[in-house]
């Protein structure tokens, strides 16, 4: 999948060595799941070679275009991260902990694309915003029909029968 986005492994010298990659929107077209259908990233890795281990740094930064949670119209987000990845050779390839990764010997590269979507969603905020981009402002037809429908249901009276029920006791 994505083989754009591996790595080599074998052939690295002992050392530092770094990888730039390009994010674009058809990337996130291979994740069915994703948040973000469009965006524009830079992804470098930096990979420090050594006996039997890898050591990378990955840096990605760019735009993403997410879904706002307030008025629901779509904005760029600025996204700016910095992971670490330990690999580590063995019998077979698996994931050991968020941050290392077994690596059957026999590997040629270790392909970045499920690490880079993965980092790219942990660095968005937990709420999505207009405002947390400089000069965003939410669309203001959507937020005037949430007022309007905060209004309607403050001002109905809704009662639940079950607590009803219970009030009558006391």
């Amino acid at each position: 999948m994505l083989r754009e986005f591996a790595v080599p492994v074998t052939g690295l010298k002992e050392g530092r060595h770094k990888f730039e990659f390009e994010i674009e929107d058809t990337f996130f077209d291979h994740f069915t799941e994703t948040e973000i259908h469009k965006g524009l990233l830079h992804a470098v890795v930096q990979v420090d070679k050594g006996n039997g281990f890898l050591e990378m740094e990955i840096g990605i930064a760019g735009t993403v275009e997410v879904i706002c949670d307030r008025c629901l119209e779509p904005f760029r987000l600025p996204v700016d991260c910095t992971n670490r990845l330990y690999v580590r050779f063995g019998e077979r390839s698996y994931e050991q902990t968020d941050e290392v990764v077994v690596l059957a010997t026999g590997e040629n590269e270790l392909n970045m694309s499920q690490y880079f979507y993965e980092f790219i969603h942990l660095a968005l905020p937990y709420s999505k915003v207009h405002s947390l981009v400089p000069g965003g402002i939410c669309d203001k037809s959507m937020l005037a029909r949430l007022r309007s429908v905060e209004v309607d249901r403050k001002s109905a009276k809704v009662t639940d029968p079950r607590w009803d029920q219970l009030r009558k006791l006391i």
